[in-house]
Order: C-alpha cells, then sequence, then structure tokens
C-alpha cells in the first residue's frame, strides 16, 4: 500500500466514527425539541383546552421541522481534512496527518514532503478509530431524560389534572366560555 493508501485508509473510519456521533447528537436535540413541543403541547391543551386543534397543527408542524433539520444533518459529508485535523488533536500530532491529507492534493512533490507523507502514513497506520474519535453519550441526553420523564408524566396525569378543581379555576379567571369548553372536555376525559 502507498503512503497515500495508507493514509485515507486511516482517515475514513475516523471520518465516519465523526459523522455517526454528530448524526447521534442531532437525533437526540431533534427528540429534545420533538418532547419539548410535546411537553408544550400537554401544558397548552390543560391550560388552553379551546385550542386544542391549532396546538396539535403546531405540534406537528414542530415534530416535522425537527424531523427535517436531522434528515438534512445526516446528509452532510464529512470531509477527511476535518478527520485529519480531529486525529491530529485527538492524538497530539501537531497537524502532521491534516498538512499530510493536504501534499496529498497536490501534484508537485519534493523530498522534504515525501519524508512528512511517509512518516504520517507510519503514524496513521497506528492510529485506532474508537480511540480518536471515542463513543460517548449525547450531550443532551440528561435534558432529553427530564423532558420524556415530564411529558410521560403530563400525558398519563393530564386526565386527572383536567378534573382538578384548580385547572378549572384557573381557566375560570381567563374566560368565561373558556371555563365552559375546560369543563366540558374535563368531563369528555374522565
Amino acid at each position: 500500500m502507498s503512503e497515500h493508501e495508507n493514509i485515507l485508509h486511516a482517515l475514513q473510519p475516523i471520518a465516519r466514527r465523526m459523522w455517526w456521533r454528530a448524526l447521534r447528537d442531532q437525533i437526540a436535540a431533534g427528540l429534545c425539541l420533538i418532547l419539548a413541543g410535546a411537553l408544550a403541547y400537554q401544558l397548552l391543551r390543560l391550560f388552553a383546552p379551546g385550542g386544542s386543534a391549532i396546538w396539535r397543527v403546531l405540534f406537528v408542524l414542530v415534530a416535522i421541522g425537527a424531523v427535517a433539520w436531522v434528515v438534512w444533518q445526516a446528509r452532510r459529508q464529512l470531509s477527511l481534512a476535518r478527520a485529519a485535523g480531529e486525529a491530529d488533536e485527538r492524538a497530539n500530532l501537531k497537524d502532521e496527518l491534516k498538512s499530510a491529507y493536504w501534499f496529498l492534493g497536490r501534484e508537485q512533490r519534493s523530498p522534504l514532503v515525501d519524508i512528512l507523507l511517509q512518516r504520517a502514513a507510519k503514524t496513521a497506520q497506528g492510529l485506532a478509530a474508537p480511540q480518536v474519535v471515542p463513543s460517548v453519550f449525547p450531550k443532551n441526553a440528561a435534558l432529553l431524560a427530564v423532558l420524556a420523564v415530564l411529558t410521560g408524566a403530563l400525558a398519563w396525569w393530564s386526565p386527572q389534572l383536567a378534573q382538578s378543581r384548580l385547572v378549572t379555576a384557573l381557566t375560570a379567571k381567563l374566560d368565561p366560555a373558556q371555563a365552559q369548553t375546560a369543563s366540558a372536555d374535563a368531563k369528555r376525559a374522565g
């Protein structure tokens, strides 16, 4: 295998792991957005039951937007130059792979460039993608868990909350017509 192939062969798994990690983070962010929308929908349905159809449409639009955003982010490819930069940073290689990758795209060669490429190829063979790009928990996993628990709890207890006197009193203070709708919705939910 040539130096060129060795360097590219080492950078491809690193780029792939970086892409998967970024995709996982984007999916977690999209799920946070969807769960925040679901939580807002549950709260609005509880405290402003008259506009339930509007809230439902807004929630569906937020969910579609979040899914579209994740799909759009997933289509982006990660460059091998970025993978080389990440490998240099993580393995403390002082831009060895990044420089070598840059020189691979140039046609003019010098003895110094050849030495740099040989050294980078040896270094690249010793790199393990899981060590360079370790699997870590998504940054927003705690937020995702909290939103999931809150949304689930509110969805579970919202029929009982809708019948409670506190919610009926709060909606009665807002508008008498909404209070009648809230009380009718509470009776139907029970």
